[in-house]
């Protein structure tokens, strides 16, 4: 009976390590196509766009080159938040000129931004809106 009782601990014990295990490898394969999903939203146009304004951020701390290479998951992260956290609205206004996007830096309007619904934005002199995306569809914020 002690043996059966051994080998019957052995075996959970063993089915626990292994669950254990590929629910870690889901976790790691979800946060590579989390990292796929961003980056495939964003694209190298936008990040040459809003690239700038992450390396704003974070080239106090260090190099951004060496920083970019070790913190990849949270540059893509934080390029789709800059690139996808808001969309312009294209002839809002009659007058006004033309919103270039790479102009905004979505983080001076956080305070507008609401959880649960989209929030526009329509800036003097321009003829185009900026809505920002609710808290709720968000992705990432930094």
């Amino acid at each position: 009976m002690k043996q059966f009782k051994f080998i019957f601990l052995t075996i959970a014990l063993l089915l626990s390590v292994t669950i254990k295990s590929q629910t870690d490898d889901v976790k790691v394969v979800d946060n590579y196509f989390t990292l796929i999903n961003y980056w495939s939203a964003v694209g190298p146009t936008k990040e040459a766009k809003f690239s700038p304004y992450v390396e704003a951020k974070y080239d106090f701390q260090q190099n951004f080159t060496t920083w970019k290479k070790e913190n990849r998951f949270l540059y893509i992260k934080e390029i789709w938040y800059h690139a996808e956290s808001f969309y312009i609205i294209r002839n809002y206004s009659k007058e006004g000129v033309k919103i270039d996007e790479s102009m905004i830096d979505v983080s001076r309007f956080e305070s507008y931004r609401k959880e649960n619904e989209q929030v526009t934005i329509a800036l003097p002199g321009f003829k185009d809106a900026i809505v920002l995306l609710a808290g709720s569809e968000l992705i990432y914020k930094p």
